[in-house]
């Protein structure tokens, strides 16, 4: 289950790079509601690649995905008993990414609520 989440996520962002957006944005929403559903090892990774993907192909929802993402990674930091350790867990580059783009608000600074707009 987790190398196939990993690999959708993989997927999705290179569809979406490689100009495929729809694909791509069914893709990393597939992925995103496998890890969320179940438990994996590369839950935080598969996050950010789906994240980057709707960033990138579905601005609006992308907000909404960075906030779900931070949520689990400020829970897996919780669970961490060791203040070096988790130190170094909040210094990993993907876990600063998804952090520092939650902390830009939904889809870096556009408001999907404006009128005319899908939320």
């Amino acid at each position: 289950m987790s190398y196939h989440a990993y690999a959708t996520a993989i997927e999705a962002a290179a569809r979406v790079d490689a100009g495929e957006v729809h694909s791509g944005v069914l893709l990393a929403r597939t992925a995103l509601g496998a890890v969320e559903a179940g438990s994996s090892e590369y839950g935080i990774e598969v996050r950010d690649l789906c994240c980057e993907a709707l960033q990138k192909g579905a601005p609006a929802s992308a907000g909404d995905a960075y906030h779900r993402a931070g949520m689990r990674v400020r829970k897996v930091a919780s669970y961490i008993r060791d203040a070096r350790l988790r130190a170094l867990f909040l210094e990993r580059t993907v876990v600063r990414r998804i952090l520092a783009a939650e902390a830009e608000g939904p889809a870096a600074g556009q408001d999907p609520l404006r009128r005319g707009e899908m939320a």
